[in-house]
């Protein structure tokens, strides 16, 4: 994994845990904002690698963060689904590895 890619998913998921906290609202049209263009390139990447799950999940992440038409939903479930989006980014951070170390130890 490139260290931007890298740089970028680890900032996705610090920007999406400290969402959780009371800020002003300006911080969470940039969450949105980041979060959107961080999901659409992670769609982009999974596309071309054939990682259909990937694609279509971080697509919904793309439409629930989109900042042109915000969907407008209580802070417990922006709680919720802040949890769950900074979980997938971090599988996403965390799966090449998994696989690279499966398919090293294959050949043992």
């Amino acid at each position: 994994m490139k260290i931007i890619s890298f740089l970028c998913l680890i900032s996705a998921i610090v920007l999406i845990i400290a969402a959780i906290f009371h800020l002003p609202y300006g911080y969470y049209t940039l969450v949105r904002l980041f979060i959107t263009i961080t999901a659409l390139y992670i769609v982009f990447n999974s596309y071309k690698n054939n990682t259909h799950w990937a694609t279509v999940l971080f697509i919904v992440v793309s439409v629930l963060f989109n900042p042109i038409e915000p969907i407008f939903l209580k802070k417990q479930h922006w709680l919720y689904i802040d949890l769950i989006v900074s979980f997938f980014y971090l599988l996403i951070m965390i799966l090449p590895f998994i696989k690279k170390k499966s398919m090293d130890s294959e050949f043992v």
